[in-house]
């Protein structure tokens, strides 16, 4: 997780000088500049960059990233769980997902922190996609555009690898509740 410690701590320094979004981070690679955001998703280095910004040291901002990340990928296997096959299912699935053997090696060990945000909100966006399935409405069409645009927004291998499993994922459920 060192490298996402550095990222952010350059995004910090192009911040100070008034850029709010480069793609371009003058801070790494030795001082002669990296296109880091060419390539890579920026929003778990935001939510890194917001914690500390609001007064958390950065080291312990992103462990908090890790932390929150775990939270929510329990509350989300909850809610999805919850939404399929009950509320006891609910809880054996969302502390199934958040004690995953992926889910913690990404936040522990490895301090992957894109992916770790990624994967807390895979079951949200199924979720929310879900709801929008059945109940058809504008908030969780609105929910679900937010979710899954913020997945794109987070990890670009995750999102890639996500978006033929959640179009199979809502065949199925027009398969299975139509009418």
């Amino acid at each position: 997780g060192r490298l996402h410690f550095f990222r952010v701590a350059a995004m910090r320094g192009a911040l100070r000088e008034g850029v709010v979004f480069s793609r371009w981070l003058p801070n790494l690679a030795f001082g002669y500049g990296f296109p880091f955001f060419n390539y890579r998703a920026p929003l778990s280095y935001y939510l890194t960059l917001g914690l500390h910004l609001v007064g958390v040291s950065l080291p312990w901002a992103l462990n908090l990233l890790y932390a929150l990340s775990l939270v929510a990928s329990a509350v989300g296997g909850y809610l999805l769980g919850k939404d399929l096959f009950g509320p006891g299912a609910g809880v054996v699935a969302g502390v199934a997902y958040a004690y995953a053997p992926y889910q913690l090696l990404d936040a522990l060990v490895r301090g992957n922190a894109p992916e770790a945000l990624a994967l807390a909100l895979l079951p949200f966006v199924l979720w929310a996609f879900r709801r929008l399935m059945l109940a058809g409405e504008r908030g969780w069409f609105l929910a679900s555009v937010v979710l899954l645009s913020g997945l794109y927004v987070t990890h670009n291998i995750s999102s890639l690898l996500f978006t033929p499993f959640l179009l199979a994922y809502m065949a199925l459920l027009s398969y299975v509740h139509r009418e």
